[in-house]
């Protein structure tokens, strides 16, 4: 199985705000078990991410020069959620309800969620 990581990489200033690089690389399977770097995919710059104070999260694409919000921490009732695994199509997540659990001794929210699917192929399904 062949798969893509990444990794955290030197920080960068773009506009006057730091950013924090992530840095991605390709590892491929020898068939056997063993897994290196591919030698077509080396390590590149994928996108630069910075943190605010608000618990939300920026990037910037690599090539581009304007930031999106990436995720925000702090959701609530009907926000829409990006899905960061969505890979053929582009899934989102409704929030529709929000509540708390005793995780380990810490209070944490628990999001009540329904996946929406937006794609330009498929009809926009509820």
């Amino acid at each position: 199985m062949d798969y893509p990581i990444y990794r955290s990489g030197a920080d960068t200033i773009i506009g006057g705000l730091t950013y924090t690089q992530l840095l991605g690389l390709y590892i491929i399977s020898d068939g056997n078990g063993a897994y290196s770097s591919s030698p077509f995919y080396p390590e590149n710059y994928v996108l630069a991410y910075r943190n605010d104070m608000n618990r939300r999260a920026y990037k910037i694409d690599s090539g581009s020069t304007t930031e999106d919000l990436w995720y925000d921490f702090n959701p609530s009732l009907g926000d829409t959620l990006w899905n960061p695994v969505a890979a053929v199509t582009t899934p989102y997540f409704v929030v529709n309800g929000i509540d708390s659990i005793d995780f380990c001794g810490t209070m944490m929210n628990n999001l009540v969620m329904k996946m929406q699917i937006i794609s330009p192929i498929l009809p926009y399904n509820e």
